[in-house]
């Protein structure tokens, strides 16, 4: 028999599917190698990437069973820790310079290897960032999906001061991150909400202008707004949605405007035409993640007040097909968490 102590609490999803698939059963604690340490696990950030782990992508390779939950807060020895979710091999030339994500070895916690929702998870020594027993937990544990891939994109976007930036839907975890550090970059931000009641939630994100589809289509909207800033476009836009979303976020940058994608949640298949690429010398940046130092100044930031990551609703562990369910309903405002303990 095995000893109790010597065992825990996770979620495995074993096959893809609804959240049925989802199934809460005890794991054994065994020795962890070398190279890593055993964390016990305070809180989880639930993400989109969760959801498609769970179901499953087209053409995409999970290594199941697994355990899901990317962002990850927790104790090591009586040390509060944040786990960087991506990461590495550590020591090849892409990782010293800081692009980690070119690495071969590129791993993300709870999508190539278990993740965080479980009362304990074994990972890799140098995953682990030490935090103050003074940060907001629920703060840091937003940042190493959401957080992250935002700010890598906008610092490859890299907007100037007063220049104009469009980023939509700002009820994502992407684009909630995503518009108030925009704004660091003393950029004007405009983004899109699709019901009324969330309008206020973008302005306190920091949107200069938020445009509600549910009154008329985003180019009719968008139009009276560049003609009366003398614009004849944005000069960057974020996006991870793809589809026709990216079609028509594409057509409306400006000349030499930019456009960084990380996602293709709505459709990744799309047609355009490529005259006015390159007839207007526009950009097109792929964005994926991000490094260990972006996470660092992500911390900074919050520690520093100049970050306030919002949050709409924690679960407890024993709750988490609930918090899927709640997460694929797209009516947050905010990060969905899971307290696993503390």
């Amino acid at each position: 028999m095995v000893n109790s102590t010597n065992t825990y609490q996770a979620w495995i999803i074993r096959e893809h599917g609804g959240d049925e698939k989802l199934s809460f059963q005890k794991m054994v604690k065994n020795p962890a190698p070398d190279d890593q340490v055993w964390v016990q696990v305070h809180r989880v950030s639930l993400n989109h990437l969760d959801l498609w782990v769970r179901k499953g992508v087209p053409g995409h390779h999970f290594p199941l069973p697994i355990v899901p939950g990317c962002d990850i807060v927790g104790d090591h020895d009586g040390q509060l820790v944040l786990l960087q979710a991506a990461y590495g091999c550590g020591v090849c030339n892409f990782c010293k310079s800081d692009e980690a994500t070119l690495c071969r070895n590129f791993s993300v916690l709870g999508e190539s290897r278990d993740g965080g929702c479980a009362e304990w998870i074994a990972v890799p020594k140098r995953l682990l960032i030490p935090l103050k027993p003074t940060d907001n937990l629920q703060a840091m544990v937003t940042l190493p999906v959401a957080g992250v891939t935002a700010w890598r994109m906008l610092k490859k976007a890299a907007p100037k001061a007063g220049s104009w930036v469009f980023i939509r839907s700002a009820s994502s975890g992407v684009s909630s991150f995503a518009i108030p550090l925009a704004k660091r970059f003393g950029a004007h931000v405009v983004t899109t909400v699709r019901d009324p009641s969330r309008v206020e939630y973008a302005k306190k994100l920091g949107a200069d202008l938020v445009i509600d589809l549910s009154r008329g289509s985003l180019r009719e909207q968008i139009k009276p707004i560049l003609k009366s800033e003398g614009l004849r476009g944005f000069q960057v836009a974020i996006d991870h949605n793809g589809g026709q979303d990216f079609q028509e976020t594409l057509s409306l940058l400006d000349w030499g405007g930019r456009i960084v994608l990380c996602g293709a949640t709505a459709e990744s298949a799309v047609q355009f035409d490529l005259k006015p690429i390159f007839f207007k010398s526009q950009s097109i940046l792929g964005s994926t993640l991000g490094s260990r130092k972006d996470l660092e100044e992500l911390v900074a930031m919050v520690r520093q007040g100049e970050l306030h990551p919002i949050i709409d609703r924690e679960f407890s562990l024993n709750e988490l097909p609930e918090a899927h369910r709640y997460l694929e309903n797209r009516k947050t405002m905010g990060k969905v968490l899971i307290c696993v303990s503390g």
